[in-house]
């Protein structure tokens, strides 16, 4: 769940919104939206979708230091995957070099197995062939910090019209 409250989490005094998951076994409540080494968020995190374990969370949030390193991401909102169970916090909006998407992304999904996470987007920058000018879907299963460059081209072949579903991806 997400809020503004300052209350939910000991330490809590970026005044923006952030993401909780209430752990039940323990009866309290851990940050979601923030860094790895537990720096808190530097602009809002507001959007979630939970993996089906409730391990992995998907978000959004205009964040430039989830990663520890800056990102400038000119506060567009980005996806991120925070895997709570490998303590791994990955930006999914990204191009195959590690730069942010040039235009905010929104709209995540995960898979039922939790294998894939989806987004739309209209930046310009995730695969080479995007010149349609609109926004568009994206899907991966690639949640590494380097990620291969050609793992969104195929979803955007598909859901642009460009391949059918039964062609092999590149």
């Amino acid at each position: 769940y997400y809020s503004l409250s300052d209350e939910i989490v000991d330490d809590d005094t970026n005044e923006f919104v952030d993401l909780f998951r209430h752990e039940i076994a323990i009866g309290e409540n851990i940050r979601i939206s923030e860094a790895l080494d537990g720096t808190q968020a530097d602009e809002e995190s507001y959007f979630e979708t939970i993996g089906p374990n409730a391990d992995r969370v998907v978000i959004i949030s205009r964040a430039t230091n989830l990663l520890g390193a800056p990102l400038h991401n000119e506060k567009r909102t980005q996806v991120y995957l925070r895997d709570l169970a490998a303590d791994t916090i990955t930006l999914i909006s990204q191009t195959p070099g590690g730069d942010p998407a040039n235009f905010s992304s929104v709209g995540p999904a995960i898979s039922g197995d939790g294998a894939v996470v989806a987004f739309t987007t209209s930046a310009t920058n995730l695969i080479d062939s995007d010149t349609n000018r609109t926004t568009d879907v994206y899907a991966t299963g690639d949640f590494s910090p380097e990620p291969d460059p050609q793992r969104f081209e195929y979803a955007a072949k598909v859901v642009c019209g460009i391949q059918r579903p039964e062609e092999e991806p590149r």
